[in-house]
């Protein structure tokens, strides 16, 4: 055998549209999202979860989320037991259960229903899904956990969420017993959340050491207070003989995203009824070395107290090794900026070279570390941009005798990913200057429109200037909900001014009485705010184009550059006051000329000193782009102005290809489209953003039209089609809708980390992105074969197909030797079919 399947998950079309991709933070707009379970132990070794459970019981309480509690074991510790110690447990267990409610259902003694509490943690994780995950705070060891998560469905796990704060917990320390640890878990594919002791750890030694009165003096509040169930507390308290409920830090970060609860937080919460809301972002998130999901020719050490969990990472004695995790985090920003400081010592002869990569590319350069003296030290890499899913590693290079350690990789939280542009608004992505994104929040993937282009200049143009019977408005709504996300409207399209005979009228500009020499009409400008607010309330991304195609306002209207190179007066009081009007909108691309290249060279001067007078006025950063014609195109003028003649331009990062060919050169029109995409892809080689705006003759409904709108994803090509007119009754809600569901299921894949490689495709697979760190994105038009990548390494990869016609969504876990590898498509599957196609860590 050379695949084995796993699992099989049916997703609903509408939840893949909504949620793919997205992370829990644990609240959404209803409120909070999902589901909670606890581990707990108490039968041995240590008392203090005979005080902690009725603590934490009590703080879901507090928060309103009883409700969501689908699973409790306790007494877990299954290698040994104290009789007293398990009545104890059990007496905390089923008290707080009567006093707050909590249906016995869901209670599960490990020691006389351990079989019913595999299976109720089994069950817990198999309900859960990206809209209904499941948190899992284990305060307990992982024997137990371990048991009902290996015994649950392999792609359910990643919508698991453990949270742990506690190295004995976690397997490691001085222990009395052996058993499963964190690594097991995580191995299983759950997503690991460490956070910090807190401060309810309120005494001073091991199990067994007893409270001081100043220590017992803090939880009095508990004791003397009006409410009976906290004054019960408070004798679990005394049954412990030591105020100790840290396991309750956990509950507490988990409704809040404080990993600091201490006594005081605590009794506001619980006595005064005070309920905190959570944290926005957390300011500092640390990534504990031994948790990441590989550890590639590295082992773990344990250290005890020199080190954050008592436990680091080291090579394994070979010279080269590296940590790798996804970043998947609960209250952290969607995306952002941050210091990431990476703990590390060198304790032998030499020393050890350090790298630290954000999805493959290096962030900053490699360090070495420069002392011998065993002692922690951090190197810290400034202004890194990170989004939710991306890969974090670090590579370790050994030196002499020196292997290299590592401690936790810290990530300090400075702001939004462009702190001057506005939250949400669409940029030109940070750390890779190919792509488009939220400002804090997710990469986006541009599918949609790109006409009509006259949009604005639809309609009667009244005394006033404003237009009436344009439908202006009818056209957004076709398109609004649908998920097609872009728009392209011309703020001039004179065609006073125009190379070309009839390209627009002459009350096609934003002027008084169409008089370019005086001043802006408001009204006008008012009208357009209007429909570019309904543009951003549909979601869609409106590239602002300035100038037509053969606009030449550089000879026809004397907007010439003076002899210091500055832009006409008139010139830039035009484009000044536009962007000043228009630059709040959050959805804006502006666009300088559309097809700049049927102007010579000698004339795009001019058009990069409009783009710098843009940039100057938007201190919002919108991205600029500019527009060309492909080569061949017979308008395009003899010197060939490409993007090579903006790439190094400090304002222009964003450039656009239209009016492909589908006229076939020896190929199958369709290929030929896709050669070309693909190779001013490579053309570009990811120094800046790529829009597709036109294709000759591009179908605009049905199969074929799938087919094309595929095709240019395939070469990862964001697309905005002329050709998807809402002006056009021939043009369907469903052809915006296919491009809707292409866009989300694109941002529900790293497609920002792969490149065309369609040379991997096998069997029915006609097209395939690929990134070398393991994942994949096949598509075919006719699935009448299995679908499948070629020379896949062998591991356990996750598959998404998707049907590209009606949204469905089912997702596999295969467990794959080394080699081509095809697999036939699930029965709710068509024949027009993407597959994404992801290798799991480790």
């Amino acid at each position: 055998m050379n695949k084995v399947l796993l699992s099989t998950l049916i997703v609903p079309a509408l939840v893949l549209s909504l949620a793919m991709g997205a992370q829990a933070r644990p609240y959404g707009p209803g409120g909070f999202q999902g589901r909670i379970g606890l581990s707990h132990d108490g039968n041995f070794n240590d008392e203090d979860d005979w005080g902690a459970f009725p603590v934490m019981i009590a703080i879901l309480g507090a928060f309103g989320v009883k409700d969501r509690l689908v699973h409790i074991e306790y007494n877990n510790i299954i290698q040994a037991n104290d009789d007293r110690f398990e009545r104890e447990m059990t007496a905390s267990v089923l008290g707080a259960a009567e006093k707050y409610g909590i249906p016995s259902a869901i209670l599960h003694n490990c020691r006389t229903d351990l079989d019913g509490a595999t299976e109720s943690i089994r069950d817990a994780v198999n309900a859960s899904s990206r809209e209904n995950p499941f948190y899992y705070v284990v305060a307990g060891p992982m024997d137990v956990p371990y048991r009902g998560i290996l015994l649950a469905d392999p792609v359910k796990r990643q919508y698991v969420y453990c949270i742990s704060h506690s190295s004995w917990n976690d397997g490691y320390g001085k222990r009395r017993i052996e058993g499963r640890n964190k690594r097991d878990l995580i191995a299983l594919g759950i997503n690991w959340i460490q956070v910090g002791h807190g401060g309810l750890l309120a005494y001073g030694g091991t199990p067994g050491t007893k409270s001081t009165p100043a220590q017992w003096a803090v939880f009095h509040w508990m004791r003397d207070s009006a409410d009976a169930r906290l004054r019960w507390l408070f004798t679990r308290l005394e049954a412990e003989e030591r105020c100790d409920v840290s396991d309750a830090t956990m509950g507490y970060f988990l409704l809040t995203g404080d990993e600091k609860c201490d006594p005081k937080k605590l009794a506001a919460l619980l006595d005064q009824k005070q309920k905190p809301g959570p944290v926005t972002i957390r300011p500092t998130i640390r990534l504990e070395a031994e948790n990441f999901s590989l550890l590639e020719n590295c082992v773990l050490a344990a250290v005890g107290r020199q080190a954050s969990q008592n436990v680091t990472v080291r090579l394994s004695g070979t010279p080269q090794g590296v940590i790798r995790t996804e970043f998947h985090e609960l209250y952290a920003a969607p995306s952002g900026r941050y210091d990431i400081g990476v703990q590390y010592r060198d304790a032998s002869d030499g020393a050890a070279t350090y790298l630290l990569r954000i999805n493959g590319k290096p962030q900053g350069v490699a360090w070495k570390a420069s002392t011998d003296d065993n002692a922690w030290k951090t190197h810290t890499v400034k202004d890194v941009c990170l989004v939710q899913s991306d890969v974090i590693d670090v590579e370790v290079q050994a030196d002499g005798k020196d292997r290299g350690e590592l401690d936790f990789v810290q990530l300090t939280y400075l702001g939004l990913d462009d702190p001057a542009a506005l939250p949400g608004q669409i940029i030109v992505d940070p750390g890779n200057p190919q792509w488009l994104k939220y400002n804090g929040g997710r990469r986006c993937f541009l599918f949609g429109t790109g006409n009509p282009e006259d949009f604005f200049f639809f309609g009667q143009r009244g005394p006033d200037g404003t237009r009436t019977g344009g439908k202006q408005s009818d056209m957004i709504k076709r398109l609004a909900g649908t998920g097609a996300n872009t728009f392209h409207v011309l703020a001039m399209r004179d065609s006073r001014y125009n190379i070309e005979p009839g390209n627009g009228t002459p009350d096609c500009n934003p002027f008084l009485d169409s008089d370019i020499s005086g001043k802006l009409d408001e009204d006008i400008l008012s009208q357009w705010e209007g429909w570019l607010g309904e543009m951003e309330a549909a979601g869609l991304n409106v590239l602002f184009n300035f100038y037509n195609d053969f606009d030449d306002y550089e000879e026809k209207a004397g907007w010439k550059l003076d002899a210091q190179g500055n832009l006409h007066p008139q010139e830039r009081y035009f484009i000044e006051t536009l962007v000043t009007k228009f630059k709040h909108h959050k959805n804006l691309i502006w666009a300088v000329e559309e097809s700049c290249n049927k102007l010579s060279r000698a004339k795009q001067q001019r058009l990069k000193k409009v783009a710098e007078l843009v940039a100057q006025t938007d201190n919002f950063h919108h991205p600029i782009a500019q527009m060309f014609q492909i080569l061949y195109y017979d308008e395009v003028t003899p010197d060939k102005v490409s993007p090579e003649d903006y790439v190094n331009d400090p304002y222009v990062k964003m450039m656009t290809w239209g009016h492909y060919s589908t006229k076939a050169k020896g190929l199958p029109a369709v290929e030929q489209y896709y050669q070309e995409l693909v190779g001013h892809g490579q053309e570009a080689a990811g120094r800046y953003v790529l829009l597709n705006t036109e294709v000759d003759k591009h179908p605009s409904t049905g199969a074929i039209n799938r087919l094309y709108c595929w095709t240019s994803a395939l070469a990862n090509r964001y697309t905005a089609m002329s050709s998807h007119r809402p002006d056009k009754a021939n043009v369907p809600r469903a052809t915006y809708q296919d491009s809707g569901r292409l866009g989300a299921f694109m941002e529900g894949t790293d497609f920002h980390r792969m490149v065309p490689r369609s040379e991997l495709k096998h069997g029915s697979t006609r097209y395939v992105l690929a990134n070398d760190a393991g994942s994949y994105i096949a598509y075919t038009n006719d699935a009448t074969q299995d679908m499948g990548i070629g020379n896949l390494p062998a591991g356990t990869y996750l598959l998404r197909w998707f049907d590209t016609v009606d949204g469905d969504t089912v997702e596999q876990m295969v467990a794959l030797t080394a080699g081509d590898q095809a697999w036939p498509r699930p029965a709710s599957i068509g024949p027009e079919a993407a597959l994404y196609v992801k290798r799991c860590l480790p």
